[in-house]
């Protein structure tokens, strides 16, 4: 019995959007889980690919996220109070305005490629394995936990 290439691509679909429904109610317990077998090596490959798909796609969607939502809260003022924005002198300044608060709000997680979804892995199985309570929560929740604590060192 031969698949064609249709229904691959829509069981591929179909998956895809039932992993993202699925992330929407994740606990951070569950996703700790996927995120653990998914790093297991079996005779030198992913032992589970589908759980290190699930956990590096939620992980980099919650990061560009969080990295997009700390550009637009530190460039509020500047767009919407007109007594903030009158000092600018152009692109330049507003840079240089904006830049520490950028880096200081970023913790680390605003670099390129897969580094900073891999440092945010880490620290998110971590701090679940330090604090099991969590466990039941929703992964959102406790991933701004583990920035906070864990990456900004507040």
């Amino acid at each position: 019995m031969s698949v064609s290439r249709s229904s691959v691509f829509v069981g591929l679909l179909i998956g895809l959007f039932m992993s993202a429904e699925a992330a929407e109610g994740l606990s951070a317990g569950e996703l700790s889980i996927r995120c653990t077998n998914g790093q297991a090596i079996k005779d030198g490959k992913v032992a589970n690919p589908l759980d290190s798909a699930l956990c590096t796609i939620t992980l980099a969607a919650y990061r560009d996220g969080y990295v997009n939502g700390t550009f637009k809260g530190a460039m509020a003022p500047y767009l919407h109070d007109p007594d903030v924005s009158v000092g600018v002198n152009g692109v330049a300044d507003l840079r240089r305005r904006i830049g520490p608060v950028l880096a200081t709000s970023r913790c680390g997680l605003d670099g390129k490629g897969d580094s900073p979804v891999n440092r945010l892995r880490t620290a998110f199985q971590a701090y679940v394995s330090e604090h099991p309570d969590v466990s039941g929560q929703h992964y959102g929740t406790v991933l701004q936990n583990v920035i906070d604590e864990k990456l900004c060192n507040k």
